[in-house]
């Protein structure tokens, strides 16, 4: 339970606070609260989340419920919806974006943990399940122009972040992606995928040799940070 990083989007800084509060106390790890759409977009691109409690109502233009569209589209993170709004025509919204929950405001404590922990443990087994199918299937689509090419996931040396798009490489090229090394980390990390630099995620299978701050995919050098090299190292077979 105490290892699910939240992120609260909430523009009531009482109810934010509140909340905040509640969730440390128990031991959840809020990682932080944001009041708008670009603010939480923002923290997406740059820091790891498992759960948004998400509030339908913010007063910046966009509501919640469009910011639940982009964090489908982009980043694939499950949602709690927090309102006050409960009439047909919200619900209805709010369903076509497959949040875990919904809570109506004011909320009770005890309805927010069970809440949580329900929801979060039912996303988990679901993932799980999918990811069992996933892996069934050994490759995916890429969009070149006007049409998708397949690609081995098996070939696919390492994907290389280039601002808010993503370079995928092979053994023999190179394509771009529109969609950040964040989400494309999200659907690759179940076919052995790792993290070795903010900007870097490699295919283990592809690796030919470690050295001090490099590992080297095809005589390619591919930059190590200090926060990732002890994670890949852990995943290597070493004797």
């Amino acid at each position: 339970m105490n290892s699910i990083r939240i992120l609260i989007v909430e523009d009531e800084p009482i109810i934010a606070a509140d909340m905040s509060l509640i969730l440390q106390d128990l031991g959840y790890d809020v990682v932080g609260v944001k009041y708008d759409v670009p603010e939480t977009i923002a923290h997406l691109e740059n820091h790891a989340v498992d759960l948004l409690l998400l509030d339908i109502n913010l007063d910046d233009g966009q509501d919640g419920i469009e910011l639940a569209q982009i964090v489908n589209e982009r980043f694939q993170i499950p949602f709690i919806y927090l309102t006050s709004h409960s009439d047909s025509k919200t619900i209805a919204r709010a369903k076509e974006t497959n949040p875990l929950a919904y809570l109506v405001k004011p909320i009770d404590e005890k309805d927010l943990i069970t809440t949580i922990e329900i929801a979060f443990h039912n996303y988990n087994t679901s993932s799980n399940q999918t990811s069992l199918e996933k892996k069934k299937n050994d490759s995916i689509f890429i969009k070149t122009g006007g049409a998708f090419q397949k690609l081995n996931i098996k070939d696919i040396c390492y994907a290389e972040a280039n601002d808010n798009y993503t370079f995928i490489h092979t053994s023999g090229k190179k394509y771009l992606l529109s969609c950040t090394l964040k989400v494309v980390e999200a659907k690759l990390v179940d076919w052995g995928f790792i993290r070795v630099h903010r900007s870097y995620l490699i295919n283990l299978g592809q690796i030919e040799r470690v050295e001090e701050s490099f590992v080297y995919i095809n005589e390619q050098a591919v930059p190590i940070s200090r926060k990732h090299k002890k994670e890949l190292m852990e995943k290597l077979s070493i004797f």
